[in-house]
């Protein structure tokens, strides 16, 4: 959904125009996925779907509030939303959906006056394309009042997750989405909490880098996903390092007596190492090296981490079948979500005829395929 059709939406629902519009797109994880809540370095790039969140000041305390995304809708006072933050609407657990998102942002930014919020966008829940960090910077962003985005917003952002929606994410996410340039991805350093535009031109090459919404929706905080970064976080304490970033990959080897524990830190040391040569050979236009570090990512992600799942397998299974210039990966958290394949443009068609065939063959459903031609731009104010 554009701009201007959200404000017409939000007039129609409303009776009066947006004073923000704010959009923020998703993104994927080029290679680098469970390093960041471990210090190491990612490397992402903003895609051109996205949310946008439309709000409008209120003179009272009335929160009233809608999801076209998800048909939520919120009616409440803020002395209610902030006194039940942190709770699920059973009270059994952590907050989530719509009135989970705003009920955070509006403790975290210190707001006690009300608002009208319209949601919407492009970008599907649950996709592994990090729709939780672009719905909270967007809602962030329309309830500050800023024309410009700010660094902070990172960690506020991350605290709603943490704190509130019971994810334990680290930085990979929000960094992607405040510094992202149009045309260029992002190295993001978790460990030093910065991120720097890297050059990262695959169509120049004769690539592209097609996107695979498998259909398979996840929300984290129902998935192992915790237990991944506690484990992380056992194998630093083991190898006495402050996390595993810092680790070589002949420390891992004095992890022999724990070996699940050894698994999940061979997968932080070898990615990050991952990234620092994706970098490079992308600097160089060596695709095909880029390509072999995205096979070797997801084996990965798939052997040692343990947050793959069937349809993830299959999908990167095929496009490995394409040949030695196509790699692909899971990209995010896993435990479905989506995959990316970089592969040469030649090759883009007869690969989603494969894989819309091979979905129904094996009853996966359809597949929402996306082109990312280039890096889209980041977080943003439209209105």
């Amino acid at each position: 959904m554009e701009e201007a059709s959200l404000a017409r939406g939000f007039t129609d629902l409303f009776g009066t125009g947006p004073d923000r519009v704010w959009r923020a797109p998703g993104r994927v994880t080029v290679i680098g996925d469970h390093t960041d809540y471990q210090g190491g370095q990612s490397v992402a790039a903003a895609v051109s779907e996205c949310v946008l969140v439309a709000a409008r000041d209120r003179n009272d305390r009335r929160v009233r509030a809608r999801s076209l995304t998800t048909g939520e809708d919120l009616d409440a006072d803020v002395s209610d939303l902030v006194a039940g933050v942190g709770q699920s609407p059973s009270g059994n657990g952590p907050a989530s959906g719509l009135r989970g998102f705003v009920s955070a942002v509006l403790v975290l930014g210190g707001r006690r006056s009300g608002a009208d919020i319209l949601v919407g966008g492009t970008l599907p829940p649950g996709s592994g394309l990090s729709s939780s960090a672009a719905l909270s910077l967007a809602l962030i962003g329309a309830l500050s009042g800023a024309d410009e985005p700010d660094p902070k917003w990172a960690q506020i952002a991350q605290t709603l997750e943490n704190r509130y929606l019971g994810v334990p994410s680290g930085l990979l996410d929000q960094l992607a989405l405040l510094y992202a340039r149009d045309g260029y991805a992002v190295l993001i350093d978790a460990g030093r909490q910065v991120a720097e535009a890297v050059w990262f031109d695959w169509a120049r090459a004769g690539r592209a880098l097609l996107i695979v919404d498998t259909g398979v929706t996840r929300r984290l905080s129902e998935t192992p996903y915790g237990e991944r970064v506690r484990e992380a976080r056992q194998a630093a304490v083991l190898l006495g390092l402050p996390n595993l970033a810092s680790a070589r990959i002949e420390d891992v080897e004095c992890l022999d007596e724990t070996p699940l524990l050894q698994r999940r830190a061979r997968h932080v040391t070898s990615e990050n190492r991952r990234v620092g040569e994706a970098v490079k050979a992308a600097a160089r236009g060596d695709w095909d090296t880029v390509a072999d570090l995205m096979r070797a990512s997801h084996a990965s992600l798939r052997d040692d981490y343990d947050v793959s799942e069937r349809v993830l397998d299959a999908t990167c299974e095929l496009f490995d079948r394409l040949g030695p210039h196509t790699g692909a990966r899971l990209t995010g958290a896993g435990f479905g979500g989506s995959v990316i394949a970089l592969l040469p443009i030649a090759l883009e068609k007869a690969a989603k005829v494969a894989l819309v065939r091979m979905y129904a063959e094996r009853g996966f459903g359809t597949p929402r395929l996306l082109t990312l031609g280039r890096p889209a731009p980041g977080v943003q104010r439209l209105q």
